[in-house]
């Protein structure tokens, strides 16, 4: 992985400045392009950095103001541009543009050859998806062993830098939405938060998610991690507990990928879910369909959706927000964005459909264990 602070620190860059958009320099470089033609449409931005003396934007004020937020939405991590041959200094809309947006854009002298700046890139680029590949294949190889970690493991770890004789833990990162390129420029991402940190972990991407392995002292490392990288993204992710050194990973696999599970199918509630706190939903999430389908609550549950399908209307949403708020109806009529009297109308229709009683604690409390199920069950 090659963020551009690094690449800034390659011979070929020696005479760089960075002009504009320095908080983005974490960014990571996977692939480098040289373009100079008016209208390009940087389709392949992911991940990209850009090399230009802007020929394609000399006689054309529109294009260097549309510039840089067409790079961001394309998905670049930067620019190199060079000045010196159409441009004696990078535009100031573009400089003010890349400030807006981190968007860092460095300038070269025009002697700078991109051939030069290219070559180095991709000799790093490469080296760099050996090596995670090489941690990726290792780490799977852990995920998938059932076993006590043996000693040629432990010397393998060692020579990717980590040290399988502490205490770890996983934490399985996922997203409600994903795009077509799957799960790496995730990775990818996460590598640069995590390293911007001076954070290392081993780092697989699976179909469903990316999976961390953190060298952990107390459950509250993993958890502290969790949040932060949560807070850089619309992430869901399930850490699982502390678990002793030379152990199989299997167990902490599954834990951390049940509770991002949970939290993707809950919707709403914390991005971070811990294992050890799922109690009852952990519980919830293993009972067979068989079990479930006996539950009379259940099925008042899903008898209450489906009459929302038919009907177009919100009484699942609007018996969920009661219940999670535990019956404070002020608070669960903003939940939903309704007026109180609004609230109790639905409640009574809630209750008359499904022959209950809102103010038995019994009952609230066996329906809301059924709403869980039903979304657990999703």
């Amino acid at each position: 992985m090659l963020t551009l602070r690094e690449a800034l620190k390659l011979p070929a860059l020696a005479g760089a400045r960075v002009v504009a958009g320095a908080a983005g320099l974490d960014g990571v470089v996977q692939r480098v392009h040289v373009v100079d033609i008016p209208d390009a449409k940087y389709a392949w931005g992911q991940g990209a950095l850009l090399l230009t003396a802007g020929y394609g934007l000399k006689d054309s004020q529109q294009r260097q103001a549309e510039l840089i937020p067409t790079l961001v939405k394309q998905g670049l991590v930067g620019m190199v541009f060079c000045i010196g041959l159409y441009f004696d200094a990078v535009p100031d809309v573009i400089r003010a543009q890349a400030d807006a947006h981190d968007f860092p854009v460095i300038a070269v002298p025009p002697d700078v050859p991109f051939i030069s700046i290219t070559e180095q890139l991709y000799t790093h680029i490469v080296g760099e998806q050996s090596a995670r590949k090489a941690r990726g294949d290792f780490l799977t190889q852990l995920l998938q062993s059932n076993s006590v970690l043996d000693a040629a493991m432990r010397e393998r770890a060692r020579a990717l830098g980590y040290r399988l004789e502490q205490s770890h833990q996983i934490l399985f990162i996922t997203r409600a939405d994903i795009g077509d390129d799957g799960y790496a420029p995730v990775a990818a991402r996460l590598e640069g938060l995590l390293r911007a940190a001076s954070e290392w972990t081993l780092t697989v991407v699976r179909e469903h998610g990316v999976v961390l392995l953190v060298e952990s002292k107390s459950s509250e490392v993993g958890q502290k991690l969790a949040k932060r990288l949560a807070r850089a993204d619309d992430f869901i992710i399930g850490v699982s507990q502390i678990h002793e050194a030379d152990k199989s990973l299997r167990r902490s696999y599954n834990e951390a990928m049940e509770a991002a599970e949970i939290g993707r199918r809950l919707g709403a509630g914390p991005n971070v879910v811990l294992f050890w706190e799922l109690g009852l939903l952990d519980w919830l999430y293993r009972l067979p369909p068989e079990i479930l389908a006996r539950n009379a609550y259940l099925v008042k549950i899903e008898a209450l959706v489906a009459h929302d399908r038919e009907r177009q209307s919100e009484l699942f949403p609007t018996l969920r927000a009661y219940l999670d708020s535990g019956g404070a109806l002020a608070e669960a009529a903003a939940a939903i964005n309704v007026h109180r009297n609004t609230l109790l109308y639905r409640l009574r229709r809630i209750e008359a459909m499904l022959n209950i009683d809102l103010k038995d604690t019994q009952q609230r409390l066996n329906l809301h264990v059924a709403l869980l199920a039903h979304q657990l069950s999703k």
